[in-house]
């Protein structure tokens, strides 16, 4: 488990989300205090809601290295929220941008996009995977039989 890289991908997403909740997406120049502004992640309820699945999702997937198929179905599933998580925050950025210009993404909005191709790198790995194990299993099988009629 630990010598695969899709292992090291997953736990590498894992730690992308995880990371949202720390960092903010999107700031501005605050003229009162002549400070930063942020708007973190953790600030809006579904924010974090979505952030808490995902990285539940992540933790699951992570745990289920035995079973490759159910593990590289919810790779794609947890890809596909995180698209539409994506997607929300620059919907969520640009109204905020429409009512004040000076809005900023930050570095930490596209860490969902990064989690997603880390998924994606790990479903082609798990497929790959996979497919190496059925074939051997093919082979010991046609092996079994060659040897059970030289018998």
């Amino acid at each position: 488990m630990w010598k695969k890289l899709q292992t090291w991908l997953l736990i590498a997403a894992a730690i992308a989300i995880a990371a949202m909740g720390a960092v903010d997406f999107c700031w501005t120049l605050d003229p009162a205090t002549s400070g930063k502004f942020s708007l973190k992640f953790i600030e809006h309820r579904q924010f974090l809601i979505i952030i808490f699945v995902t990285f539940m999702l992540s933790v699951i997937i992570f745990f289920h290295y035995d079973k490759r198929i159910m593990q590289l179905r919810l790779c794609l599933l947890n890809s596909l929220i995180l698209f539409g998580f994506q997607i929300w925050i620059l919907v969520e950025f640009f109204i905020l941008r429409r009512q004040d210009n000076s809005f900023t993404l930050s570095t930490g909005a596209v860490l969902p996009l990064a989690a997603i191709l880390l998924y994606l790198f790990s479903s082609r790995l798990i497929l790959k995977d996979e497919a190496t194990h059925m074939f051997d299993e093919a082979a010991m099988s046609s092996k079994r039989k060659k040897e059970s009629r030289q018998r």
